[in-house]
């Protein structure tokens, strides 16, 4: 395989990754508006949808400049670490995505502290709300 044939198949390969998480990325901002997420949600978010747009608007077109360049035959420029912030951006997005991860799983779940102990007695009221 050639550099310009790979060069090519990557191409493809990443503007379907980026087309696939943006979809879940729509899907998941739908389905936490819908659910009324408590403020951390949002600004995780957020923050997914700054840097997402970043790496589709602003550092996909130099590496795509410079890939258009070498598929044509040119030599290509340095991309003045374009895949080195592609690589940054995915960092940053897994990052944000496990605190998400976190933050929702933590609201699901119960709360262990107000949870009785194992072999605890728990009180009940008695009739009419008093104690027995």
């Amino acid at each position: 395989m050639t550099i310009p044939i790979g060069l090519g198949i990557g191409r493809l390969i990443f503007t379907a990754l980026n087309v696939l998480a943006g979809v879940v990325l729509l899907v998941l901002t739908v389905v936490t508006v819908r659910a009324r997420a408590g403020r951390t949600v949002g600004v995780l978010l957020t923050a997914i949808w700054v840097v997402f747009a970043v790496e589709v608007a602003v550092i996909r077109p130099v590496l795509n400049r410079r890939s258009d360049l070498v598929i044509a035959g040119s030599a290509a420029p340095g991309t003045d670490g374009a895949h080195y912030a592609y690589i940054a951006a995915d960092t940053i997005l897994v990052v944000l995505l496990v605190a998400l991860t976190i933050v929702t799983v933590r609201s699901v779940l119960p709360d262990p502290a107000a949870t009785p102990a194992p072999g605890a007695s728990v009180r009940s009221p008695g009739p009419r709300g008093t104690d027995r």
